[in-house]
């Protein structure tokens, strides 16, 4: 599948540019009138920013053999659960911005920064090492904790805005 139109040229990185019609992203197809270049571009650098600032949490926060759970790829999904719920609040109502900069923060940064191959990863060196138990209590957590921040991070953005409830 293709991207973008194949003709896309250089001059169509401006922001006022718009581009012929063609094949699109699913992601971008819904977003016609958006600029589909600039939009990957913006995509693409916020992901390598939220993929280093995992990486700089995970020196600060480092997984040593032997440690009970993966602490920096839990506190990372923490971070990113809640982010992508204040996010995506902030998103429906007090910060309206243009798609392509909404598609950056929470397609580019926060996929960039949060850590699903990481998490199932570390899940199963702990089965594989034969600690179940910690493999459970880690998929628990990581799950549980960030469920519970995406929650909170959502209804503490309605409650900072003043923002009516849903549902």
């Amino acid at each position: 599948m293709r991207l973008i139109n194949a003709s896309v040229n250089i001059d169509c990185l401006r922001p006022d540019c718009r581009l012929p019609s063609g094949p699109m992203d699913p992601v971008l197809k819904d977003a016609a009138p958006l600029n589909q270049a600039l939009t990957l571009v913006l995509i693409f650098a916020a992901s390598g920013v939220g993929a280093l600032l995992r990486y700089g949490l995970g020196i600060a926060l480092p997984h040593q053999a032997g440690q009970e759970i993966p602490s920096g790829t839990l506190v990372v999904n923490i971070l990113g659960c809640a982010a992508i719920g204040i996010a995506t609040e902030l998103f429906r109502g007090p910060l309206s911005i243009p798609e392509e900069y909404r598609l950056m923060i929470t397609v580019g940064l926060l996929g960039g920064f949060t850590t699903a191959s990481a998490f199932v990863f570390q899940t199963l060196e702990l089965a594989e090492a034969g600690r179940y138990g910690k493999a459970v209590l880690y998929v628990a957590l990581t799950n549980g904790l960030c469920l519970a921040a995406g929650i909170a991070g959502h209804l503490a953005t309605r409650a900072v805005f003043g923002l009516p409830g849903r549902g």
